[in-house]
């Protein structure tokens, strides 16, 4: 009679751990289908789905474990070739889901580190379900497998914190702070070409500022905002020192933000409230100013700290964008008026 290499996997290791894992993933499946059903049949859009753990965690530590397994299901394989799979095989669903979902690139990009982190744990769980098969036939480790489960239950059980945080970005003009604030009034014809290159309109394609223009004079007036051809919202003058500061609260009377931009990123949804900003402008001398613009925003997400890294990146880049293109006219404009006075 032929002997087993001692060490060689027992012959139902693989089938018992494959075993497991459709289990699971079959769970998850008729849970994320009971939830969808439940979605539809009280007639929820599509952007009240709630951001959840299992989103962000759970469904791709599946997928990680799903790819490492068919990957290697005895566990003979090396390890870094099944990791750069696994990873590749997240990228991939993500990316898929997002296209058969019409998700927009930046929810696909905010989401990419957290599901390679958690594809690479659901990876790493199977390898470790492969050694102790190979060690010794036991179960010990397979409750690591029950964490997309128990994530579940987190979700409908775990408190959602409201965390408030704050973007601020500044830049010095060459120019008189009157001549600033006249320059803040009236933004208009705002061609592409202006502002500066980053990162959230450049490469993630957030519409950049169109026109900016205050309406009224003191508290009480509104300046409309829109950006590229389609996204409209409204700030409320709510304090208003001539040359000094101007603050507003923002006002979204339509759905143009989060229709253009990213559909689960509402600018006063459940998920992400958009609060109120504004200007401060500092005296730097008779021709110099310093120009402070910033955002006041609240989180609430299971992964707040996250959110604010998203948030610190995207609404500094336009907070840049905008500084940048009321610095070049301003200073423009007042090249033009020394050049007329000469």
């Amino acid at each position: 009679m032929r002997r087993n290499d001692q060490n060689s996997p027992p012959q139902k290791s693989w089938r018992w751990t494959l075993l497991r894992l459709v289990l699971i993933l079959g769970l998850l499946l008729l849970l994320a289908l009971a939830a969808f059903g439940l979605h539809a049949a009280f007639n929820v859009p599509g952007q009240a789905v709630t951001i959840t753990l299992s989103l962000l965690f759970g469904l791709p530590y599946s997928l990680g474990a799903i790819a490492a397994f068919l990957n290697n299901p005895n566990g003979t394989k090396p390890i870094i070739p099944s990791y750069a799979l696994t990873t590749l095989s997240t990228i991939f669903v993500l990316v898929l889901g997002g296209l058969i979902l019409r998700e927009g690139v930046i929810c696909i990009v905010m989401l990419l580190p957290l599901w390679l982190m958690s594809a690479v744990l659901g990876a790493n769980t199977v390898t470790s379900l492969q050694k102790a098969c190979r060690e010794k036939f036991r179960v010990n480790c397979s409750i690591l497998v029950c964490i997309p489960i128990l994530l579940l239950f987190g979700d409908s059980y775990l408190p959602r914190n409201t965390t408030e945080f704050t973007v601020e970005r500044s830049i010095t003009i060459d120019a008189p702070t009157d001549a600033v604030w006249q320059a803040l009034s009236s933004l208009d014809d705002i061609q592409p070409i202006e502002g500066r290159w980053n990162v959230s309109q450049s490469l993630l394609r957030i519409p950049r500022p169109k026109s900016a223009n205050v309406l009224g004079e003191g508290v009480g007036a509104r300046r409309f905002a829109r950006w590229g051809e389609n996204i409209s919202f409204e700030e409320h003058i709510t304090t208003w020192e001539h040359a000094e500061r101007m603050r507003w609260k923002f006002e979204f009377p339509n759905s143009s933000v989060h229709q253009y931009t990213d559909r689960h990123i509402s600018p006063d949804g459940k998920h992400l409230r958009v609060i109120d900003g504004g200007y401060k402008l500092v005296s730097l001398g008779p021709e110099r100013t310093k120009l402070i613009l910033d955002t006041r925003y609240t989180a609430t997400t299971p992964v707040n700290l996250y959110s604010s890294i998203w948030g610190e990146l995207i609404l500094g880049d336009i907070q840049n964008n905008v500084l940048k293109i009321v610095k070049d006219r301003t200073e423009a404009s007042a090249t033009l008026n020394q050049a007329i006075g000469a």
